[in-house]
């Protein structure tokens, strides 16, 4: 869902960019190659700006992936938000990080999970973590924990 509202934007933007440019080469006969420039730098900053925050929980996860303090965590919420592809799908989960020797916190994050992976990810389900101790809002899903029945 969050994808293709995304592509939706996109789209109502290159029109809205497209006509705007029209309307300055129509109107005020603007040279051809002036007419253009506008697009040129509207979509650039758009597509920066959808860059950055599109990929900025991604540069955080591996950051914690790298340096972030192991840990388990219950999820109390699971909410699907949309597709990346037919297999995958994002996911905000609420979770109650339980680390040893500190009071357990709760965290938002997002994670792609695979479909086939999804009955691991329910409710009350344990799942392996990462978190920044500075910043308990920062936390990264590493893995889910089977359970000791499912284990062979």
């Amino acid at each position: 869902m969050e994808n293709s509202l995304k592509v939706i934007g996109i789209g109502i933007l290159i029109f809205f960019t497209l006509l705007i440019t029209v309307f300055l080469f129509k109107v005020f006969s603007v040279k051809a190659g002036m007419a253009f420039i506008f697009p040129i730098v509207t979509l650039g900053i758009v597509f920066t700006a959808l860059h950055f925050t599109t990929f900025r929980h991604h540069a955080i996860r591996e950051e914690l992936l790298k340096s972030g303090k192991s840990s388990e965590a219950v999820i109390l919420n699971a909410k699907q938000i949309g597709t990346k592809n037919n297999q995958t799908i994002s996911i905000d989960f609420s979770l109650e990080v339980s680390p040893v020797g500190i009071d357990p916190f709760k965290a938002n994050v997002r994670h792609s999970v695979d479909m086939i992976e999804m009955i691991y990810y329910g409710e009350g389900s344990k799942v392996a973590v990462k978190y920044d101790s500075t910043d308990k809002t920062r936390v990264a899903i590493v893995s889910y924990i089977k359970k000791e029945e499912e284990k062979i």
